[in-house]
């Protein structure tokens, strides 16, 4: 009982303490404004702001806070940001910190201590600030037509005066004031003209929530230095536009220009050589990569059994090849095993070689100087594989073939910056419309696939021979993108699309200007020749330079390229050539001379398997792919597992998709 007599008085005297707390705290008012406008000749404002408060602690906590618009309307029907500058700010005549900051075409004016509570009671607060391009410009007469007491203030003003002094000697046309709400045009004011460039309106009644004061006042011609014409259609009315159009042609014709200079790569058609000479830094387990631009390897197993069959050639290693039926690689669902024996051959060569030949070597002296590529030994096929591949980007890295050219990018990234920069100094956006910039380019995404669409499906099949049709194709880009632009300029800020240009801009250099670097333009075009080489179609009476040498010498690069099956049965047509022509001669001279003595006969030293002819070696190369890495390729874009760490979580299989309500 004692406590609840305790308690409920303690409850009894805070209800008494609530009337007076709400109180204070609704007592948050504004005793009057008092605002001074000093126009200068050169049309700057200085506007000075004097806010008679009493502080309740509810509005008015730490200290107020003014929002200025500076997104004006221009005379030729653009908009424009009138300049701004803070210049101080007073509590009870003592200087106190602010904050002023531009934010979506606002000056926003924060004065206060955040750490520091005002004290209950009267409060004056005094800021002062810069504005120019506020002055209107017409054929008879300039015009100040000014916004002085805020129509959003938080309270209600109970007395406001507005105080414009012009430069002197300046007598006003005409002036005019209005006060209310937004739109309003009430007329509770009266003008004071104590001297001859000062006028003083003050407001006859409270000014409720919501509304304020605009003073109007024609200006004689020539008090203010009006700026050109030139400056006020191009440099305040347009100036986003401006800057916007500028930076796309500057930035899009400097990319251009770097991809012309260091991005453009040899041109396919080269001329066929009858005997193509092999640099030494080109081995065929690369060439591949060097004809697709890479830089990177993802290598298979055709570079693999290319670049043995080279070691093999140069008398590194001797090749045997088996395939025999196997009752495990029936259940298996494969009817052969392919087996690959790497021998090593005694007296080796010293001549240098390519990192990725150079590991098979020394992996085939580590297992004892033999090694069979087989089913059985598939761990240690995917360990010599992975060696392989590390071997052949060091090869590419040390050919240097192909550079990004990134100063080139770099410099586009910095003038995109620069321009980017300058529009949101002058223009009249806010530093976070650049955050749009991504959000822009997810939007232009479906509009660029449905061109891509309607442009196949219009000039996909069109013949070559045909007229370009560049009516239509304008005609297309017209009835889709221009709609779009316009649409993308009026509903997002200029500032957003430009962030969405410098994206593109910057991946489209950076894509661009990687091309072939002087040192390997010449490689390039040697690796196209080898291809345009090898891939030629010939008659065997046309194609009699291609000895058992030259077949030799190109037969790597055929299995890297993929044109093996070309290459081995195009040499097997001039040997039949050549064997016939052999046979017509003997007849010819009537001499019996064994079939076995035939010189067009090949016999490889460093290759032994049953086969009656080279297009039968091609079992070498595509039989050995699964039977040496099975269905888990080092190469595959999947290789992790998906009960593994970095491998498996939710969504990473196969299938799925999904749908439903938002």
């Amino acid at each position: 009982m004692k406590y609840f007599l305790q308690g409920s008085i303690i409850f009894l005297l805070l209800i008494m303490l609530m009337p007076s707390y709400a109180e204070a705290r609704e007592a948050d008012s504004t005793a009057g404004l008092h605002v001074t406008i000093d126009v200068k000749p050169n049309g700057n404002l200085i506007v000075t702001e004097q806010f008679d408060i009493t502080a309740g602690g509810y509005i008015f906590k730490h200290g107020i806070y003014r929002r200025i618009p500076l997104l004006l309307e221009g005379r030729y029907g653009g908009e424009y940001l009138a300049g701004f500058k803070m210049l101080s700010a007073q509590l009870n005549n003592t200087s106190i910190p602010y904050q002023a900051t531009i934010s979506n075409g606002n000056a926003i004016i924060k004065v206060g201590d955040p750490k520091k509570e005002l004290d209950y009671g009267p409060a004056s607060f005094i800021i002062t600030y810069q504005l120019s391009d506020e002055i209107r410009f017409f054929e008879n007469y300039d015009e100040l037509y000014f916004n002085a007491i805020p129509h959003q203030w938080a309270t209600s003003i109970e007395k406001s005066m507005v105080v414009v002094n012009l430069p002197e000697q300046t007598s006003v046309l005409k002036y005019k004031a209005y006060t209310g709400s937004y739109t309003e045009k009430e007329d509770n004011y009266i003008v004071d003209n104590p001297v001859q460039n000062q006028f003083r309106f003050t407001a006859t009644q409270d000014l409720g929530l919501g509304e304020g004061m605009t003073i109007v006042l024609a200006l004689p011609k020539d008090i203010i230095d009006q700026p050109s014409v030139f400056y006020f259609i191009f440099l305040l009315d347009f100036l986003e536009w401006i800057l916007l159009i500028t930076f796309s042609g500057t930035v899009g014709g400097f990319v251009y220009w770097s991809w012309r200079k260091v991005g453009i790569y040899p041109d396919e058609n080269v001329d066929t050589p009858d005997i193509t000479d092999v640099p030494s830094e080109i081995s065929p387990a690369i060439i591949n990569y060097i004809l697709n631009h890479a830089i990177f390897s993802n290598s298979t197993m055709r570079d693999l059994t290319s670049a043995s069959t080279h070691l093999a050639i140069k008398g590194y290693l001797g090749i045997k090849y088996e395939y025999l039926p196997s009752d495990s690689g029936i259940k298996e669902g494969s009817f052969y095993t392919h087996t690959l024996t790497l021998s090593l051959k005694t007296n080796l060569p010293n001549t240098p070689l390519p990192k990725n030949e150079q590991c098979i070597l020394d992996w085939v002296i580590k297992q004892g100087g033999s090694y069979q590529v087989s089913r059985e030994n598939r761990k240690k096929n995917r360990e010599l594989f992975k060696l392989f591949s590390s071997a052949i980007s060091k090869d590419l890295k040390a050919t240097s073939i192909f550079t990004w050219n990134i100063k080139y990018t770099l410099f586009t990234v910095a003038l995109s910056s620069v321009f980017v920069s300058l529009q949101l100094i002058f223009g009249v956006s806010d530093w976070t419309d650049i955050l749009w910039g991504p959000l822009v380019i997810l939007m232009t995404a479906p509009v660029c696939i449905i061109w891509l669409a309607i442009y196949e499906s219009i000039f996909e099949d069109t013949d070559g021979n045909v007229e370009p049709q560049w009516e239509k194709k304008c005609l297309l880009i017209c009835i889709t993108w221009l709609p779009w632009m316009w649409l993308l300029c009026s509903s997002v800020p200029l500032l957003s699309i430009s962030m969405a240009f410098l994206l593109l801009l910057s991946i489209t250099a950076l894509s661009l200007n990687r091309g072939p670097s002087q040192y390997g333009k010449p490689l390039l075009v040697s690796s196209m020749q080898i291809r345009k080489y090898i891939s030629a179609k010939k008659l065997p009476e046309d194609d009699l330079l291609l000895t058992e040498t030259e077949y030799e010498k190109f037969l790597p690069y055929a299995i890297s390229l993929d044109l093996h099956d070309e290459w081995c049965a195009r040499f097997d047509n001039v040997l039949r050539f050549k064997r016939g022509q052999f046979r017509k001669q003997k007849r010819r001279k009537k001499k019996k001379i064994s079939e076995s003595l035939n010189p067009y006969r090949y016999t490889p030293m460093w290759f032994s398997g049953g086969f009656s002819d080279q297009t039968e070696f091609l079992n070498c190369v595509d039989g050995m792919s699964y039977s040496a890495l099975g269905n888990s390729s080092v190469s595959s874009s999947m290789s992790s597992s998906g009960f593994s760490s970095s491998g498996g979580f939710s969504g990473g299989g196969g299938g799925g998709g999904g749908g439903g309500g938002w």
